[in-house]
């Protein structure tokens, strides 16, 4: 027959552990309210300036220019008030393209980027940016854009430049996965590019620049793997039976770099 020492003893586990649950349960909801308040936040944030270009006779597809530095009626998170804005806001769902123009810094300052509703950056312009402060024409595409790019713009792709003598003694691959899920890109043509793709093409001096884009750079499709306009990719480069030269580190992978239009095509 159960004491009542130890019937008060087990009713205290039952409602200590009960607590815990209710304590744990409300612990949960409030860190996922707070988790939920910081993903927001960016296009939340997005959202309002927006509404601010409308009201100011704004809109999509359309730039607003502060006329002098910002003072306390900028109500925006953390503006910089040393710092005169252009803002345009760009939507290429009826229009199809865009092209946003930077012009050539002379004796003044630009600096900008380009972001999505997200305030993902997606390229820097100006002194900063691929144009390197001589000014530039950047492309902005709609999702799943697959027409061939007109020369003379900014695209914003992707190059990793292999060099030559790859330490291996099969193949190497550069194959490109959604940032998001680490899977493959949905409904892209290919996966990846490697050292045994048909028809690679191979620089001069024995490199071979593999592009990363939503578009594949003028005459370069054979050295191109697909993304998408739509997210953030990650590429992982692997090396199938790597040699000597890679661990001791007399043979190095350079970092991925953005490039422009003309600077992709053109390269031999």
């Amino acid at each position: 027959m159960m004491s009542r020492k130890f019937r008060t003893l087990a009713a205290w586990i039952v409602a200590t552990s009960a607590l815990a649950h209710a304590q744990l349960d409300e612990n949960s909801v409030h860190r996922r309210a707070v988790e939920a308040v910081i993903w927001g936040m960016p296009v939340v944030n997005y959202d309002l300036m927006y509404q601010a270009a409308v009201q100011a006779n704004g809109g999509f597809n359309r730039i607003i220019y502060w006329s002098r530095l910002p003072d306390w009626k900028i109500q925006t998170l953390t503006p910089n008030p040393d710092s005169i804005y252009l803002t345009p806001f760009i939507n290429t769902k009826n229009v199809g393209p865009m092209v946003v123009e930077i012009p050539p810094v002379d004796q003044g300052s630009i600096t900008g980027t380009i972001m999505d509703v997200w305030q993902c950056a997606l390229e820097d312009v100006g002194p900063a940016g691929v144009d390197k402060g001589r000014g530039g024409k950047y492309l902005i595409l709609p999702p799943g854009y697959k027409a061939k790019l007109p020369a003379g713009y900014i695209p914003m792709p992707y190059r990793l430049t292999v060099p030559a003598k790859a330490p291996v003694k099969q193949y190497w691959s550069a194959p490109v996965y959604d940032r998001a899920t680490h899977a493959p890109i949905r409904h892209a043509r290919w996966p990846s590019r490697s050292s045994h793709t048909p028809g690679l093409q191979t620089n001069n001096d024995g490199s071979v620049d593999v592009h990363f884009g939503p578009a594949a750079p003028s005459g370069k499709e054979s050295n191109w793997v697909p993304t998408s306009s739509e997210g953030v990719f990650e590429v992982l480069f692997r090396f199938y039976g790597p040699e000597k030269p890679l661990f001791d580190k007399t043979w190095k992978l350079p970092d991925i770099e953005r490039v422009s239009e003309a600077t992709s095509s053109s390269r031999q």
